[in-house]
């Protein structure tokens, strides 16, 4: 399916949001960072412009390519999440409580209870 949209002629954008496994194969290193926003622009193939960030950061605003005439707009990946999981009630239904997998850190399960700890306080 990936090697039918590649060869569509339009242009793709793709989010690895995950904590473990493997990465999509690049020919050079990726960015700095813990997730990452794949644009394929369908005119650059097969390069693709690739942004990373890390896990404690704001979700960032990505380009996505329109027709040539049209530019670039850009999309608020952390607007477009708040707008699908606020109204949602995730924070009521996930289980937070579980252990994650690949385990965190110390430190880093310290500051997520700190993150869940003022989400129930608001």
């Amino acid at each position: 399916k990936l090697e039918e949209l590649l060869t569509s002629g339009c242009h793709l954008i793709e989010m690895d949001l995950l904590r473990g496994g493997q990465r999509l194969p690049m020919q050079g290193p990726l960015p700095p960072g813990d997730y990452f926003a794949y644009i394929g622009r369908k005119d650059r193939r097969p390069r693709c412009q690739v942004i990373g960030w890390p896990w404690r950061a704001l979700l960032p605003q990505v380009p996505v390519p329109l027709l040539p005439e049209d530019g670039e707009t850009t999309l608020d990946l952390a607007a477009a999440f708040r707008t699908a999981y606020d109204p949602s009630f995730y924070d009521r239904r996930l289980p937070y409580d579980r252990q994650l997998d690949p385990p965190l850190t110390e430190h880093d399960r310290e500051w997520v209870q700190e993150r869940l700890e003022s989400m129930t306080s608001t």
